[in-house]
């Protein structure tokens, strides 16, 4: 996904600091079913199921995942797993040396710092 505001891709970046719904892009069933290779009715089956679930909410342009979906722990818990996950592959790429070495650590200045602050995990 290309973030048009990366400013805002970091300052709603952590668990504890989900974007508000007038940041966010909603997602129609024609870009999910394409973007995942599935067919548009088993996407838009889903959709309906997930909105019976409480999952997602429609909105003019389309679907939004709901802040309750977004905020609960096995969202957070696993999403915190594949950022791990990737920061073991990419240093498992540059053993290997198929990625160059990690740039050095710059110091934090001004409103932005170096870490992340989805370092921590997710609240429970």
């Amino acid at each position: 996904m290309k973030h048009r505001h990366p400013a805002l891709a970091w300052q709603y970046s952590g668990a504890g600091t989900p974007p508000p719904d007038t940041v966010r892009k909603p997602a129609t069933i024609t870009d999910v079913a394409s973007a995942l290779g599935l067919l548009h009715e088993t996407v838009r089956r889903r959709f309906r199921h997930y909105r019976e679930l409480g999952w997602v909410t429609r909105v003019s342009a389309g679907y939004l995942l709901t802040m309750e979906r977004q905020q609960h722990p096995n969202v957070l818990g696993t999403g915190l797993i594949v950022s791990q996950r990737c920061v073991q592959l990419l240093q498992s790429l540059r053993q290997i040396g198929v990625c160059p070495p990690a740039p050095a650590a710059r110091p934090a200045t001004g409103p932005y710092s170096t870490q992340p602050p989805f370092t921590s995990p997710p609240p429970v």
